[in-house]
């Protein structure tokens, strides 16, 4: 992981760099988000895990981590992308071409 600083008008943000299993690097947050298996119509953020796998869940505050891991729950650890919060993120697409896809990287709904 590289870190560095967003280049946004007016953001200046810390970033962290990680480099997603197909190979993309993506600027997160810093600091650690826990995410579990949403239940019914809650809210969800998604978050990169180190291994670079998008992960998309219910938020779990920090507090609450060990003793839901205790009760059996499984609970991802990840950051933010840079780009969900960033004020200037559309400053950063690339014009893509007609035949181009765009960045794929893995990405997980947990149900």
């Amino acid at each position: 992981m590289s870190y560095g600083t967003c280049r946004g008008k007016d953001c200046n943000a810390t970033i962290n760099w990680i480099e997603t299993a197909s190979g993309q690097r993506i600027p997160l947050n810093p600091g650690r988000r826990f995410v579990r298996r949403p239940l019914g119509s809650e809210d969800t953020i998604i978050v990169m895990t180190r291994e670079g796998e998008a992960i998309i869940g219910a938020e779990v505050p920090e507090a609450e981590v060990e003793k839901l891991r205790d009760g059996g729950m499984q609970i991802w650890e990840g950051a933010v992308p840079h780009h969900v919060t960033c004020p200037n993120a559309g400053d950063f697409k690339k014009k893509r071409s007609k035949n181009s896809k765009g960045l794929r990287f893995p990405k997980r709904r947990l149900r």
